[in-house]
């Protein structure tokens, strides 16, 4: 069987036992719903590493939806405590998003297992 054979099965079993793990990750099964919904995801996670969380005009600026249905999906992931909408310190009409600690933590769960994957693949 060849490198990349093996690669690819390694990558194929991981899937799987991430997929019937019995601790599911809900922001990030929600956040992969669509290409605009992970482009949220990432804008969001990326403001709260680089300690500049974005606005919500900034998120609707991002996303191909219309401005109605990228709130739609703010609230939602609100409402299902992914993300919490704060207001700005230097002007309160203003509102930041910041994620859970929830969605921090799944977060990185996924980003560590991306990780540990690729220890796994580099050492075949």
């Amino acid at each position: 069987m060849s490198k990349t054979t093996r690669r690819y099965l390694a990558f194929s079993k991981w899937r799987v036992q991430l997929y019937r793990s019995q601790k599911p990750r809900h922001s990030v099964r929600f956040f992969r719903r669509s290409r605009n919904h992970s482009l949220l995801w990432n804008f969001i996670m990326h403001g709260h590493y680089a300690g500049s969380p974005p606005s919500v005009g900034a998120c609707e600026g991002i996303t191909a939806w219309s401005r109605p249905t990228t709130r739609k999906l703010l609230h939602e992931a609100q409402a299902r405590g992914f993300i919490e909408l704060r207001p700005a310190p230097s002007d309160h009409r203003k509102r930041l998003i910041y994620p859970t600690p929830k969605t921090v933590s799944e977060y990185q769960a996924m980003v560590n297992g991306y990780m540990r994957l690729w220890k796994t693949l580099e050492s075949e």
